[in-house]
Protein backbone atom coordinates (compact mmCIF):
# COMPACT_ATOMS: atom_id res chain seq x y z
CA UNK A 1 0.00 0.00 0.00
CA UNK A 2 1.69 3.55 -1.16
CA UNK A 3 0.41 6.96 0.60
CA UNK A 4 2.39 9.18 -1.67
CA UNK A 5 3.00 12.56 -1.70
CA UNK A 6 1.86 14.61 1.10
CA UNK A 7 3.15 18.39 1.16
CA UNK A 8 3.82 20.65 4.09
CA UNK A 9 5.65 23.82 3.68
CA UNK A 10 8.38 25.45 6.46
CA UNK A 11 9.64 29.08 6.88
CA UNK A 12 12.99 27.14 7.82
CA UNK A 13 15.57 26.69 5.06
CA UNK A 14 15.95 23.08 3.35
CA UNK A 15 19.31 23.05 5.31
CA UNK A 16 17.98 23.97 8.77
CA UNK A 17 15.25 21.72 8.42
CA UNK A 18 17.25 18.85 7.09
CA UNK A 19 19.81 19.23 10.25
CA UNK A 20 16.89 19.37 12.58
CA UNK A 21 15.54 16.20 11.23
CA UNK A 22 18.09 13.97 11.27
CA UNK A 23 18.61 14.77 14.96
CA UNK A 24 18.32 11.40 17.25
CA UNK A 25 17.12 14.23 19.87
CA UNK A 26 14.38 15.59 17.92
CA UNK A 27 13.18 12.33 15.93
CA UNK A 28 10.11 11.61 18.30
CA UNK A 29 8.96 15.17 17.64
CA UNK A 30 8.35 14.81 13.85
CA UNK A 31 7.79 10.84 13.12
CA UNK A 32 6.11 8.18 14.89
CA UNK A 33 9.59 6.89 16.84
CA UNK A 34 10.52 7.34 20.04
CA UNK A 35 13.44 6.28 22.53
CA UNK A 36 15.71 5.52 19.48
CA UNK A 37 19.30 3.60 21.19
CA UNK A 38 22.09 4.67 19.49
CA UNK A 39 25.87 4.31 21.08
CA UNK A 40 27.61 5.99 18.15
CA UNK A 41 26.48 9.24 16.95
CA UNK A 42 23.83 11.86 17.78
CA UNK A 43 22.62 12.36 14.12
CA UNK A 44 20.68 9.75 12.05
CA UNK A 45 23.85 7.82 10.36
CA UNK A 46 22.84 6.53 6.80
CA UNK A 47 24.92 2.85 8.14
CA UNK A 48 23.18 1.91 11.26
CA UNK A 49 19.85 0.43 12.52
CA UNK A 50 18.30 1.50 15.73
CA UNK A 51 16.00 -0.34 18.31
CA UNK A 52 13.05 2.42 18.67
CA UNK A 53 9.34 2.61 19.95
CA UNK A 54 7.21 2.62 17.42
CA UNK A 55 3.66 4.86 18.17
CA UNK A 56 1.63 6.22 15.90
CA UNK A 57 -1.22 7.69 18.84
CA UNK A 58 -2.65 4.82 20.04
CA UNK A 59 0.44 2.14 21.68
CA UNK A 60 4.17 1.57 21.67
CA UNK A 61 5.74 -1.22 20.33
CA UNK A 62 9.20 -1.97 19.58
CA UNK A 63 10.43 -1.56 16.22
CA UNK A 64 13.76 -2.03 14.34
CA UNK A 65 14.66 0.88 12.22
CA UNK A 66 17.19 1.10 9.29
CA UNK A 67 18.28 4.05 7.09
CA UNK A 68 17.14 3.28 4.01
CA UNK A 69 18.34 6.56 2.08
CA UNK A 70 20.60 9.28 2.84
CA UNK A 71 21.20 11.75 0.70
CA UNK A 72 22.42 14.90 2.77
CA UNK A 73 20.06 18.26 2.44
CA UNK A 74 17.35 15.92 -0.13
CA UNK A 75 15.82 12.95 1.15
CA UNK A 76 15.34 10.60 4.16
CA UNK A 77 13.97 7.04 3.81
CA UNK A 78 13.58 5.09 6.86
CA UNK A 79 12.59 1.40 6.68
CA UNK A 80 10.63 0.48 10.15
CA UNK A 81 9.86 -3.06 10.88
CA UNK A 82 6.36 -3.36 13.77
CA UNK A 83 4.73 -6.15 14.41
CA UNK A 84 1.74 -4.85 12.10
CA UNK A 85 3.28 -3.67 8.88
CA UNK A 86 6.70 -2.86 7.53
CA UNK A 87 7.12 0.85 6.22
CA UNK A 88 9.50 2.87 4.24
CA UNK A 89 8.70 6.88 5.08
CA UNK A 90 10.03 9.08 2.56
CA UNK A 91 10.79 12.84 3.01
CA UNK A 92 12.45 15.11 0.69
CA UNK A 93 13.14 18.51 0.80
CA UNK A 94 13.21 21.35 -1.58
CA UNK A 95 13.57 25.05 -1.67
CA UNK A 96 10.37 26.74 -1.69
CA UNK A 97 10.47 30.69 -1.89
CA UNK A 98 12.10 31.63 1.15
CA UNK A 99 11.61 28.18 3.34
CA UNK A 100 11.57 24.87 1.91
CA UNK A 101 8.72 21.75 1.31
CA UNK A 102 8.89 18.81 2.46
CA UNK A 103 7.11 15.48 0.76
CA UNK A 104 6.09 12.83 2.94
CA UNK A 105 5.56 9.28 1.45
CA UNK A 106 5.06 6.17 3.13
CA UNK A 107 5.01 2.83 1.52
CA UNK A 108 3.86 -0.06 3.66
CA UNK A 109 3.46 -3.91 3.52
CA UNK A 110 2.15 -6.64 5.87
CA UNK A 111 1.59 -9.92 5.38
CA UNK A 112 -2.12 -9.27 7.31
CA UNK A 113 -3.22 -6.65 5.29
CA UNK A 114 -6.86 -6.25 5.70
CA UNK A 115 -9.50 -3.68 7.62
CA UNK A 116 -7.61 -3.78 10.99
CA UNK A 117 -3.76 -2.79 8.89
CA UNK A 118 -5.67 -0.68 7.10
CA UNK A 119 -7.14 1.80 9.59
CA UNK A 120 -3.64 1.03 11.51
CA UNK A 121 -1.80 2.40 8.46
CA UNK A 122 -4.19 5.29 7.67
CA UNK A 123 -4.02 6.67 11.79
CA UNK A 124 -0.06 6.58 11.16
CA UNK A 125 -0.13 8.41 8.20
CA UNK A 126 -2.32 11.18 9.84
CA UNK A 127 -0.19 10.79 12.90
CA UNK A 128 2.43 11.40 11.36
CA UNK A 129 1.76 13.92 8.77
CA UNK A 130 0.36 16.07 12.28
CA UNK A 131 3.77 15.53 14.13
CA UNK A 132 5.68 16.44 10.67
CA UNK A 133 3.71 19.97 10.22
CA UNK A 134 3.89 21.31 13.71
CA UNK A 135 8.07 20.10 13.44
CA UNK A 136 8.29 21.96 10.24
CA UNK A 137 6.28 25.05 11.78
CA UNK A 138 7.69 25.67 14.79
CA UNK A 139 9.69 28.27 15.78
CA UNK A 140 12.98 27.82 16.92
CA UNK A 141 15.74 29.99 19.18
Amino acid sequence: MLIDGHEIESSLARERLWDELVSLENISEWSALEECVSTDSPVLDPASSYVCKHHNGLHGVDATVHVADFRAGQCLALRTETPMADLLETIELHDHLTGSRLTYSVDATSASFGPAATVWLHRHVVFVCEKLNQFANRELV
